[in-house]
């Protein structure tokens, strides 16, 4: 009856029953090129960043002013 069940080792060792498979991770196109940008992507971006970059600056100029002629009266 022993010879028919499998052992402690079979069950508990590193092939016994049980064992969860290991996953082969697959290199595709897909997740190597997600984290590069292309270059029409950057160059919007980059536009993005330098229209709010004067946008804020406006802003900043704009409220300085208001303070100054405000102090000025």
């Amino acid at each position: 009856m022993a010879s028919e069940a499998p052992s402690w080792a079979d069950q508990w060792g590193t092939g016994g029953i049980g064992v969860m498979a290991v996953k082969e991770e697959t290199t595709d196109g897909k997740k190597d090129a997600a984290g590069k940008k292309s270059g029409k992507t950057r160059a919007g971006f980059n536009r993005a960043k330098m229209v709010a970059f004067i946008g804020v600056n406006w802003m900043k100029n704009l409220v300085h002013r208001k303070k100054k002629d405000a102090t000025s009266s």
